[in-house]
């Protein structure tokens, strides 16, 4: 059988803004009320202001001319889309490299430096590399950091998060790296060489939209 409505109980503990401490009838459409009223206030009450702010935003009209009159079509486009135009430095600064960090616990947690592998060394050097026989091209850059961040521009304000470097010591030389795009993890093997690494790490942005080595 329903149980019977609770005595005692006043309509402020449901709804602190009605300012009522006095006891609430003990029926089932008194306590409906109460419910009823602690809903809007937890749903509405609480929320007015943000809820104001929301439909402001789509019905306000904001002038933004004299601001944006200042910049050209192509900071405005950047602003808006992010950098798809990375320079070598630009990528560069988007890892975190284990081997040259002031923390030892960065060095440590990356594994590279346990086994005597060379491989941050070896993507650095391709990164500042700008031969495209040995390096990367432009494109080359954007789709390094689609792969590794899911991201096909870079923000004005850089990464919030940098990319981080470890070791897939669950793999060999002939194994493609991994990449974690949520956390902006990148797992390379100890390849042996720079060429090795560049063949490899190519051959895995190459497959970027179609989830090849990719979690």
């Amino acid at each position: 059988p329903p149980r019977e409505p609770q005595a005692g109980l006043s309509l402020d503990l449901f709804d602190p803004a009605a300012d009522d401490c006095a006891e609430l009838p003990a029926t089932c459409h008194a306590m409906a009320t109460a419910i009823s009223a602690g809903c809007r206030h937890r749903l509405l009450g609480c929320r007015e202001q943000s809820l104001r702010a929301l439909r402001e935003g789509f019905t306000e009209l904001v002038d933004l001319r004299i601001q944006l009159g200042a910049l050209g079509s192509n900071e405005l486009m950047r602003m808006m889309r992010g950098n798809t135009a990375l320079s070598a430095e630009e990528l560069l600064a988007c890892f975190q490299w284990p081997d040259t960090h002031a923390s030892a616990h960065v060095e440590e947690q990356a594994g590279f430096a346990a086994v005597g592998s060379k491989v941050p060394a070896f993507l650095r050097e391709i990164i500042l590399d700008e031969c495209f026989e040995s390096g990367l091209s432009t494109d080359q850059r954007l789709h390094l950091l689609e792969w590794a961040t899911a991201l096909t521009a870079l923000p004005c304000s850089g990464l919030k998060d940098p990319i981080t470097l470890k070791l897939y010591a669950e793999a060999d030389e002939n194994d493609l790296p991994n990449v974690h795009t949520c956390t902006h993890e990148v797992h390379l093997p100890a390849y042996r060489s720079r060429a090795q690494l560049r063949e490899k790490l190519l051959k895995a942005v190459e497959h970027r939209h179609d989830g090849f080595q990719i979690e």
